[in-house]
């Protein structure tokens, strides 16, 4: 089979919204392709809002961004698009008070809204749980059983940990089952169910106990078209890596979490399941700074990652990634480019089996 790869941005950059950031892409039940992200003056700060765009089945253009969530003078952040069986969209996103970045996160409130009609229209937005302190990064899965699956974290907790909510009703109720915990932190697990019904998760590292954790910030004068320019933050954090950890009880419990030999500079990662059984993996295969972005093909249920491509690579920010396959068996993924504007990328196996095997 051909290789295919495509490459686009979703936006053209507006010096009015300058940051965005942690997008997130769903099949509709229409066929649409829905994406939704953050977007706002700066990460943290009370104009941030959830934004989303639209690439209507069989045209080649995104629709122009519109505002999809918005608390009033508090930002709005990790947007989470997910379709259940009973074809209804779920948009899950955090939103906390203002008391600076660093102290607000401990505020987060997990949201959620519902969409009937192919995400054009939401319910008012909910509280998912009424707990301080928890965030959202990547989708739910349905298992086997049915059962919903959502990963989630806890910002509050020293050092951070992982936690899964579960729901057995289609989202009517739910119930949370952790924490996983490792010495060094870990946020934002991925969940997939593999062959035997067990599921593997992994999560993104914090700090790394080999080496001092370091957190960076430097800003960068960038031309966003000829003549103009913009002052862009980027940070660079240095990490260990990737956490795993699994669950033989549908995600009741879970094992001690182990290191795997997965690079990871305290940046978002991705993983899903193919149809196939095949897990792809987008992730910063770096332990300093969030470049280069890399997808990974692993063919046995990630006991080893046999093919590598290089997606994104050079100065700046490509982050955040999040994948997902549509019902036509290509793979999509969107994620932050220098946290200006948000990338789409569509490809197949063969396009991944290109790069060089490990």
């Amino acid at each position: 089979m051909t290789a295919i790869f495509k490459k686009e941005q979703i936006f053209k950059f507006n010096p009015e919204i300058p940051e965005n950031h942690a997008s997130t892409i769903a099949e509709m039940p229409n066929g649409d392709l829905l994406a939704a992200w953050f977007g706002g003056s700066e990460e943290g700060n009370k104009d941030l809002a959830i934004y989303s765009s639209r690439l209507p089945k069989g045209t080649n253009e995104w629709t122009k961004p519109e505002i999809i969530a918005d608390t009033k003078k508090q930002p709005d952040q990790n947007p989470l698009l997910f379709v259940d069986r009973k074809r209804a969209v779920w948009l899950f996103y955090v939103t906390f008070g203002i008391r600076g970045f660093a102290k607000g996160q401990y505020k987060s409130i997990i949201m959620y809204k519902k969409s009937f009609d192919n995400g054009f229209s939401w319910t008012e937005p909910e509280k998912l749980r009424p707990r301080e302190g928890l965030w959202v990064r990547n989708v739910p899965i349905i298992l086997k059983n049915n059962d919903i699956l959502l990963p989630i974290y806890d910002n509050k907790a020293q050092p951070n940990c992982c936690y899964v909510m579960i729901s057995e009703d289609d989202g009517e109720t739910w119930e949370t089952y952790g924490p996983i915990t490792t010495v060094t932190g870990c946020a934002q697990g991925n969940v997939v169910q593999l062959s035997d019904g067990s599921l593997l998760m992994y999560m993104r590292t914090r700090s790394h106990p080999l080496h001092q954790f370091i957190s960076m910030s430097h800003y960068k004068k960038i031309e966003y078209f000829p003549g103009r320019y913009v002052l862009k933050r980027e940070s660079f954090t240095v990490g260990g890596y990737v956490w795993m950890s699994t669950s033989n009880d549908e995600g009741r419990t879970w094992s001690l979490p182990v290191e795997t030999s997965l690079r990871n500079p305290n940046s978002g990662i991705s993983l899903i399941r193919l149809n196939n059984g095949n897990l792809v993996l987008a992730f910063n295969d770096t332990h300093i700074g969030r470049s280069p972005l890399n997808i990974a093909l692993s063919t046995d249920e990630g006991k080893t990652w046999s093919y590598r491509k290089t997606l994104e690579s050079g100065e700046g920010e490509y982050s955040y990634p999040q994948l997902i396959q549509t019902s036509d068996g290509l793979i999509h993924v969107v994620y932050t480019n220098r946290r200006m504007t948000i990338k789409h990328a569509v490809f197949n196996e063969e396009w991944i089996k290109e790069g060089n095997s490990e």
